[in-house]
């Protein structure tokens, strides 16, 4: 259900933004997602807690998105 909105958003938010920075900020929203699942054991997976190389990640995505744009 979700999926032809995804794909309605990438058409139209790709020409604005720019591939990069486009698949980059997808990239983020599933990182952080994955880490709100895997914090609160969502889904039926693990508890995981967030640790320094998880939030070292997300940031170097943020200063991806920042370079790029």
């Amino acid at each position: 259900m979700l999926g032809p909105i995804y794909v309605v958003f990438l058409t139209i938010a790709t020409p604005i933004i720019g591939v990069g920075m486009t698949m980059t900020s997808v990239l983020l929203g599933q990182i952080g997602m994955s880490l709100v699942i895997d914090h609160y054991g969502l889904l039926g997976s693990e508890k995981r807690g967030i640790d320094p190389y998880r939030i070292l990640a997300v940031m170097m995505i943020i200063v991806a998105l920042w370079l790029l744009s």
